[in-house]
């Protein structure tokens, strides 16, 4: 089973498992094909040189989906921050930095990530068509 929860976020929380492990829990009602997607995608990121944590295994617990990563030492940017320990301007251009280098490596067999944001905000059933074509030529400019 998995202990002490150290985190949580929109879609899951971050449970101690193990001593060098960490566990991902989605949800309950977190697509399946989703949790799967993320898995394949962390583990080619981490092989390709994404200094990101190795996703290790899927797991399910009672309904719901998790993903086992290998736990890396140290705090995030987000609690420094929260602490008031953190420079804002600091974090913020050292989170800059880390995306771009994230975003410099070719990862093969992913989706391309502007395709993919094109295609969310074209089915966002939330936003109007007017709205929709205007992130879209923000998209297509930004894309050139």
């Amino acid at each position: 089973m998995y202990g002490t929860r150290i985190g949580a976020g929109r879609t899951a929380e971050i449970y101690e498992y193990g001593e060098q492990r960490v566990l991902k829990l989605y949800l309950p009602g977190m697509p399946e094909a989703q949790v799967e997607a993320e898995y394949r995608i962390s583990q080619a990121a981490c092989r390709a040189g994404v200094r990101t944590p190795m996703a290790l295994a899927r797991v399910r617990h009672d309904d719901r989906h998790g993903i086992v990563f290998e736990k890396i030492a140290g705090g995030t940017m987000l609690a420094a921050l929260a602490r008031r320990d953190g420079d804002v301007e600091l974090e913020s251009a050292r989170m800059a930095q880390l995306h771009g280098e994230i975003h410099r490596i070719a990862v093969p067999g992913l989706p391309d990530q502007k395709s993919s944001l094109q295609d969310r905000i074209a089915h966002a059933p939330l936003l109007s068509d007017e709205v929709k074509k205007a992130l879209g030529a923000d998209a297509a400019r930004s894309a050139r």
